[in-house]
């Protein structure tokens, strides 16, 4: 027996979808509009061009919080991609912790030189746009956003239960008025005729709706990358985990696996980094029907994973 959709139950699907990858406290934590969109367009059959506004309803109702992970930048070809997260201190301390520490790393790595967070965190708003878009960028947005959400919030609970704007009874009653002003779920849904099918020959034609949703990583593509420039040098440009989700997109797996297998990668955080995109493969493998084509390389590259991190 098939349920209605509801507006209010997609609502909650996202929720529940954001809290589960948040409470997960890896690079996967958060969920972006590069991955969570084509999820929730697949199930539901939503118009992606009306996600933002979904999203866009449950910050209004400070269910969540909506940031910039990477700024648009029409000049270089690069889409702005979302990053959404529970307006939940507990949470928002969790994944502060987890990526100030990646931030650290990162910093280093790139610019080489050691500073503590609290100095980078300083530096970097003068740095963003140059690393916009790159790893070190990306996880410099998630760390001053977080931080940013973390005052928010501390303010808010600080105040008497009257006075907060983030307590759950708030958000209940907010959602509630929201909902019944808003248009019917139906206005989000694509009709027969405007439906796209989800398997096509060119997995990355025009039409298919996640190819809408660029990677984070531009126009760029792993054979032209591979082709201009040395493997070592690609992985001191683009980091562990951008080539890592470059290659990943385009099913270049055997990519990764030769970076493992000439020694490119020593690293043990790098590995932990390659891990974490190989758990996020997995959690879309059942909407991703290509990723099948490919079992016996993901298999081989998650053993050669496991291995190096024994």
């Amino acid at each position: 027996m098939s349920v209605e959709l509801t507006l209010k139950s997609l609502l909650e699907d996202i929720i529940y979808r954001i809290e589960k990858a948040n409470k997960t406290a890896d690079s996967g934590s958060i969920p972006t509009s590069e991955n969570i969109y084509p999820v929730l367009v697949k199930k539901y059959t939503l118009d992606i061009s009306r996600m933002p506004d979904l999203f866009d309803l449950l910050e209004k109702t400070h269910y969540i919080f909506c940031f910039d992970i990477v700024k648009e930048d029409s000049e270089n070809n690069i889409p702005g991609v979302k990053g959404h997260i529970l307006c939940d201190l507990g949470v928002i301390k969790t994944l502060v912790g987890y990526f100030e520490k990646q931030l650290m790393r990162l910093y280093t790595e790139v610019l080489n030189e050691n500073l503590p967070v609290g100095k980078i965190k300083k530096h970097f708003p003068s740095i963003a746009h140059e690393h916009n878009n790159t790893q070190l960028g990306r996880v410099g947005n998630i760390v001053v956003n977080l931080n940013k959400f973390e005052e928010v919030l501390s303010r808010d609970y600080a105040c008497t239960s009257d006075a907060q704007r983030y307590s759950q009874d708030w958000k209940e009653k907010r959602l509630k008025k929201e909902i019944k002003l808003s248009k019917p779920v139906s206005s989000y849904i694509l009709t027969a005729n405007e439906a796209i099918p989800v398997q096509q020959t060119d997995r990355d034609g025009p039409d298919k709706p996640a190819a809408k949703m660029k990677d984070g990583a531009g126009k760029m593509d792993s054979s032209k990358i591979s082709a201009e420039v040395s493997l070592d040098k690609s992985l001191t440009i683009y980091g562990v985990e951008m080539y890592t989700r470059i290659c990943f997109r385009d099913y270049k797996f055997s990519q990764i696996q030769k970076v493992i297998d000439d020694n490119l990668v020593r690293n043990r955080d790098d590995f932990i980094v390659i891990k974490n995109q190989l758990k996020i493969l997995r959690r879309n493998s059942d909407i991703d029907l290509e990723l099948q084509r490919y079992a016996s390389d993901i298999n081989r590259l998650e053993k050669a994973v496991n291995d190096r991190l024994k």
